[in-house]
């Protein structure tokens, strides 16, 4: 059950970076940062001497949470504001 939580975080960032007609370099954009992120927390739980399985499936989630907050925050800023309107 805890392996969903790195395919959720991609799954988000792919989201964040997906644009209507580019789904290759949003995929492509996703992987960098999903990478990014994997270094990130590796190396900030070495630098603790804290890389356990308790601590790795917390940072998860924490970017998990933090990859939805951001994802919905580009959804409101992305739909509009008010309904199309015909004359």
């Amino acid at each position: 059950m805890f392996i969903v939580f790195p395919p959720i975080a991609f799954i988000f960032l792919f989201l964040i970076f997906y644009k209507n007609e580019s789904w290759r370099s949003s995929i492509l954009s996703a992987a960098v940062s999903f990478g990014l992120l994997v270094t990130a927390l590796t190396e900030t739980l070495s630098l603790f001497r804290a890389i356990a399985f308790n601590w790795v499936l917390a940072g998860w989630i924490v970017i998990d949470i933090v990859l939805i907050f951001l994802y919905l925050r580009v959804i409101k800023k992305t739909q509009p504001t008010a309904p199309f309107r015909l004359r």
